[in-house]
């Protein structure tokens, strides 16, 4: 008789109290298949041989700094996978503060990286107690070719051709996803998006509409949260001439006896009711411009790139978009998606070099 038994998850957690603080705090687990853009430090190797003796050889394979407070960080390649550790000491903290740094430090790493970061096991010691001590069934995970750095990069700045620093770049995406803010919360849940909607080693037609959308997303919900509209007069008198427009189709509507002309009033005032007084574009510049970025020329092209493109591959996206469709296809994910991580990078305050557009090899400082 053969049994078989399936199951997500194996615990091997402690149970202890979680509302006590703890000074000395341990957090580790393991990413799969998982390569670190930036090795900066070197592991050396030592292996005793009846022939040879003890020789010594060493690898690049670790990253390790600071994030907030007394938390450090380490992360490690274990061959293809990459273990990461979080450390603190002597700041009393409480497990959902040390849960909130552990998910801001795995939204950074997997922003950085293209890829999901979700751990196969994990340990949470607190007091020398594990809060948490658990092995997951390995999962496939999405991985994006595009993100804001690569080896490339990392390299650059380790042989000092360029100004780049990995621990500084990541603490300020840290310090940016640790707030949990609303506008912090969506543009995670933005990014898994992209990811998902660009992963695998092959460009589909199906990831333009996703981007082209999700970009839109981003400008919307930074325009909401970091941009305050002007209230200009020609604003003030758009918002009075539509709200007086909406009660006079409201009117028609209640004495209109015909059905169908009473749902194509109703129609009609629905589409007046939502016209918003700034145009897409106008949002797009004043985002673009809040966070500190270049409208003229870069990220005015950006936007007519994207307005060219969006309608086409979200609505007639069954049609060929060029003679050389397949070469247009390539830009619009790469330059989209570029964008999207170029925008997030100024909303964490980071400043520096930055992938443009992955497929064309294309960089540029934000």
């Amino acid at each position: 008789m053969v049994l078989q038994f399936n199951f997500h998850r194996l615990d091997f957690s402690n149970n202890p109290s979680l509302q006590h603080p703890a000074e000395d705090v341990e957090i580790s687990g393991l990413l799969e298949d998982y390569k670190l853009i930036a090795p900066e430090k070197t592991t050396d190797v030592v292996e005793q041989s009846a022939f040879f003796g003890e020789t010594t050889r060493w690898r690049r394979d670790t990253a390790e700094g600071q994030l907030a407070g007394n938390w450090c960080y380490g992360l490690i390649q274990r061959g293809n996978d990459l273990e990461f550790v979080l450390r603190k000491e002597d700041v009393p903290s409480h497990f959902d503060e040390e849960q909130k740094i552990t998910e801001a430090f795995l939204a950074s790493i997997a922003f950085f990286h293209g890829q999901h970061a979700r751990p196969i096991w994990m340990r949470h010691r607190r007091n020398g107690v594990y809060a948490l001590d658990w092995v997951e069934n390995p999962r496939p995970v999405a991985r994006s070719a595009h993100r804001p750095f690569n080896e490339r990069i990392a390299h650059n700045a380790l042989v000092g051709q360029i100004d780049w620093n990995f621990n500084k770049s990541l603490r300020c995406a840290f310090n940016f996803f640790v707030t949990k803010t609303d506008l912090v919360e969506e543009m995670v849940d933005l990014l898994r998006q992209t990811r998902d909607a660009t992963a695998g080693t092959e460009h589909k037609k199906i990831n333009n509409i996703v981007v082209c959308a999700l970009l839109e997303s981003a400008i919307n919900a930074i325009y909401e949260a970091r941009v305050s509209p002007k209230e200009s007069p020609l604003k003030i008198a758009f918002d009075r001439e539509r709200d007086s427009l909406v009660l006079q189709l409201d009117q028609q509507q209640t004495n209109c006896s015909d059905d169908v002309g009473k749902e194509a009033l109703d129609r009609l005032r629905r589409r007046v009711a939502n016209v918003s007084f700034e145009h897409t574009r106008e949002r797009f510049r004043a985002v673009v411009e809040e966070l500190g970025l270049k409208w003229p020329s870069e990220w005015e092209d950006t936007y007519a790139f994207w307005a060219k493109w969006r309608h086409r591959v979200i609505h007639r996206g069954s049609r060929s978009i060029a003679p050389d469709d397949f070469a247009v296809d390539f830009k619009i994910e790469s330059r989209i998606a570029g964008a999207i991580n170029l925008l997030i990078l100024r909303l964490m305050d980071y400043k520096g070099i930055a992938i443009k557009s992955i497929f064309e090899d294309s960089f540029t400082t934000v």
